[in-house]
C-alpha cells in the first residue's frame, strides 16, 4: 500500500443522532488519520468529519481512536451503519 493511504480496523461503532454522526472506534493499522480524509474503501462513504478518542472506562483506561462521519439523510445513515461493522477495514486517502 502506498505511503499516502491509511488502514483502519473498526472495533466498535455507534451513532450520535443529535449530531448526525456515525462513529467507528478502532485501530490504526497503517498511516495516520485526520478530519477531511476521503474514504477509498468501502466506496460511497462521506469523508471523515472528525477524529475523536473513545475512552473505554474511567481515568487511566484505554482510549481508542474514533473516526466520525456526518450523514445528510437516512440513506447515508443506513450506508454508514452497514459499512462500520466491527471487524471492517477502512482504507482512507491522503
Amino acid at each position: 500500500m502506498g505511503p499516502d493511504l491509511t488502514r483502519f480496523r473498526v472495533l466498535r461503532a455507534f451513532a450520535l443522532p443529535g449530531r448526525s454522526l456515525a462513529c467507528a472506534a478502532g485501530a490504526i493499522l497503517e498511516g495516520r488519520i485526520r478530519a477531511g480524509q476521503p474514504v477509498i474503501e468501502p466506496a460511497g462513504l462521506p469523508p471523515v468529519a472528525a477524529v475523536e478518542l473513545l475512552l473505554l472506562g474511567g481515568p487511566g483506561s484505554e482510549e481508542l481512536p474514533c473516526l466520525c462521519f456526518a450523514w445528510a439523510d437516512d440513506d447515508e445513515r443506513a450506508r454508514l451503519a452497514e459499512a462500520l461493522l466491527p471487524g471492517a477495514e477502512l482504507r482512507l486517502g491522503a
